[in-house]
Formats: C-alpha cells, sequence, structure tokens
C-alpha cells in the first residue's frame, strides 16, 4: 500500500479506521486503514511535516512542521480549524 508520494512518511498514526502520515514534501494524508484507498491529502506544511497525530474522538488531525507551527485540521473535510504559531523551534506532536 502507497500512502505517500514517494516521499519519506514523518509519523504515522492510526484511528477509527484510518491511517494519517506527513511526508517531507509537506503533505498530511489520510486513507483508510483497511484497503490503504487515499481518502484526503492536504497541503499542510512548507518545508515538510513533522509528526501527526488524532484527537482522541479522531474528529481532528494535528499536523507539525519544520515551519514551527502546529496546525489542527477536520478529518472529515481536510479544512483547516486553527494554526497554532510563535514558536521558537520545531514542533512536535
Amino acid at each position: 500500500m502507497l500512502i505517500w508520494d514517494n516521499k519519506v512518511a514523518s509519523g504515522i498514526r492510526f484511528a477509527r479506521r484510518l491511517v494519517a502520515s506527513g511526508t517531507s514534501n509537506g503533505r498530511v494524508h489520510l486513507n483508510d486503514a483497511r484497503d490503504g484507498h487515499a481518502l484526503l491529502a492536504i497541503d499542510a506544511h512548507p518545508g515538510g511535516v513533522l509528526s501527526v497525530a488524532f484527537s482522541p474522538d479522531g474528529m481532528q488531525l494535528v499536523s507539525t512542521g519544520y515551519d514551527n507551527k502546529a496546525r489542527l485540521w477536520d478529518v472529515a473535510t481536510g479544512a483547516p480549524v486553527q494554526t497554532l504559531d510563535g514558536h521558537n523551534w520545531w514542533v512536535w506532536a
């Protein structure tokens, strides 16, 4: 199952039949954990994604990147919910 565009995956998490992965090209991918089907691809961070993590209910996803930001996403739509900035260094989830 290919879940990233031939880029290095940086943090893979599972929640409610979903797999989230972040890549070195700055994208976050959501895939169906049962069959690997691509559900969403989000241009999340310039310079690459460091980590991803689901909320406890699996409805939101946080991604962190080399841009020193944490971004919160709606899992159902891929829409941005909130950006947490002001960090002085890379952020890890």
